[in-house]
C-alpha cells in the first residue's frame, strides 16, 4: 500500500512541474509580439497624430498591438501618408474598405496592408463617429498560417 501511494504523489508532482514549465515556456505569439513591437517602432506616423492609448495582445496563433489617435487630418491625407510609407518598406495594399458601427455609416475606413504573415491596419473612425476619443487605430497584427 505504501508504494501505491508514493506513486500518486510522484504523478501529482509530475503533473504539476508540466503545467509549471507549460506556463513558463513563452508560445509562438510571444515570439510574434515580440517582432510587432519592432514593425511598430519602424512605422511613423502622421505629424497630427495623438497617440491617446494602446492594447496589445498574443494567443498561439495571433498576435496584435493596437494603437489610438486623435488627429484632425482627414482620411484621404492619412491614406496617402501609409501608403507611400508602407509601400517604400515592402508592404502591399491588402484591402481598403468602408466600416459600420452597429449597421451605421458614420464615414468609416479600413486600410489594410501586408507583408508575408503580418499585417499593418489603419482604421478611421468616420467623420460622424460617436465616439470621439481616438478617431485612428492603427494595428499590427500576425496571424498564423490558416487563421488569415
Amino acid at each position: 500500500m505504501k508504494s501505491y501511494k508514493g506513486k500518486i504523489g510522484t504523478i501529482i508532482a509530475l503533473v504539476f512541474s508540466v503545467l509549471l514549465v507549460d506556463s513558463c515556456v513563452p508560445t509562438r505569439g510571444d515570439t510574434k509580439l515580440e517582432e510587432l513591437r519592432k514593425i511598430s517602432s519602424e512605422i511613423p506616423t502622421p505629424p497630427s497624430f495623438n497617440k491617446v492609448g494602446s492594447n496589445y495582445g498574443e494567443k498561439e496563433i495571433n498576435a496584435i498591438i493596437t494603437n489610438y489617435y486623435k488627429s484632425p487630418t482627414n482620411y484621404e491625407v492619412v491614406r496617402d501618408f501609409y501608403s507611400a510609407a508602407l509601400t517604400s518598406k515592402g508592404w502591399v495594399l491588402y484591402e481598403e474598405e468602408d466600416i459600420q458601427d452597429w449597421f451605421r455609416n458614420y464615414g468609416g475606413k479600413k486600410l489594410e496592408f501586408k507583408k508575408g504573415e503580418f499585417y499593418i491596419a489603419i482604421q478611421y473612425e468616420g467623420a460622424n463617429a460617436r465616439d470621439t476619443s481616438a478617431n485612428y487605430t492603427i494595428s499590427y497584427i500576425w496571424r498564423a498560417k490558416g487563421y488569415n
